[in-house]
């Protein structure tokens, strides 16, 4: 099943895994996505509307760009897989937290009325999100991003690289990936007041300061006294073989009762997800049902 990942970037602009939400990565990125365009938008259903068109995203953005509800507009950037200055880490959990306390009235299932954000089990992905960036440790990781999913990897390539005399993956950083297309957040008194490149972060002294704050503490500090804010989750093995066919698309497996090759499509898939947290699958063959969140997607 597919996860979602906290990097905690050091100063050096170099990332590390510090938490792996497992698994289900749809209980917290597209219900803020979801949830702020039926608020702001919301003429279209869910799949056909955030997720799947260029313009209803852009409206949506541009609702969010113009609104001074600074949780809604936190949690949209989160969720875009912005980066975050760390010394913003308690008014980013506030903003998680009020999120999910304010917005229980949109995206409602249409089998039973209720909202993603009256579910027990999404309300608390929501809850462990904002602790666990609340806990981040400043002076180790000055910034952090959310990774949405890891059915791509959109943040993956900014820290590691493919090395072909080597045949393996070498440590990479934003320094030399600065054109990835994400900014830092700038956030004062509570408020977004703009957004700084990565580039321009480079040549600020708030960097020349991290990074002499790094070289202190690695001169005074052993590196391995240091420790992450959680520990990493382990994935359940999987029962059934599957796999996701492509990004957003459908999922295929094969039924252990008579072997016939299934397929679910992503609407469905998804939709069963968010809302009850165990998406199942029927066999097209002979009816053996299996439960989709117990397998490992990798």
């Amino acid at each position: 099943m597919s996860h979602s990942t906290l990097y905690g970037i050091r100063g050096d602009l170099t990332g590390e895994v510090l938490c792996e939400y497992v698994p289900n990565s749809w209980l917290f990125v597209p219900v803020i996505w979801t949830t702020l365009y039926d608020k702001y938008v919301g003429d279209q259903p869910f799949v056909s509307g955030i997720m799947d068109s260029d313009i209803a995203w852009h409206e949506t953005n541009g609702a969010l760009n113009n609104s001074g509800d600074m949780a809604d507009r936190i949690c949209w950037e989160l969720a875009a897989q912005q980066l975050f200055f760390t010394r913003d880490k308690r008014c980013i959990a506030d903003a998680i937290r009020r999120f999910a306390g304010q917005n229980k009235g949109y995206h409602r299932s249409r089998e039973d009325g209720m909202s993603a954000l009256e579910r027990e089990h999404v309300v608390g992905r929501f809850v462990q999100v904002a602790a666990d960036i609340d806990n981040l440790d400043e002076s180790e990781y000055p910034y952090f991003v959310f990774k949405g999913t890891s059915c791509d990897d959109s943040v993956e390539c900014w820290f590691s690289r493919y090395d072909e005399a080597t045949d393996e993956y070498v440590e990479t950083s934003l320094v030399e990936t600065r054109n990835c297309g994400n900014d830092f957040v700038r956030i004062e008194g509570g408020d977004i007041v703009g957004w700084t490149s990565v580039g321009e972060l480079l040549e600020s002294e708030e960097h020349a300061r991290a990074m002499r704050e790094k070289e202190a503490r690695m001169n005074g500090v052993d590196a391995g006294d240091t420790e992450t804010t959680c520990a990493k989750a382990v994935e359940r093995p999987s029962e059934i073989a599957y796999r996701l066919e492509s990004k957003w698309t459908h999922v295929t497996w094969e039924c252990p009762e008579c072997g016939h090759q299934n397929r679910e499509d992503y609407g469905s898939f998804v939709e069963d997800e968010i809302w009850y947290g165990n998406p199942t699958s029927e066999c097209t063959e002979c009816g053996f049902e299996v439960v989709l969140a117990d397998m490992d997607c990798g």
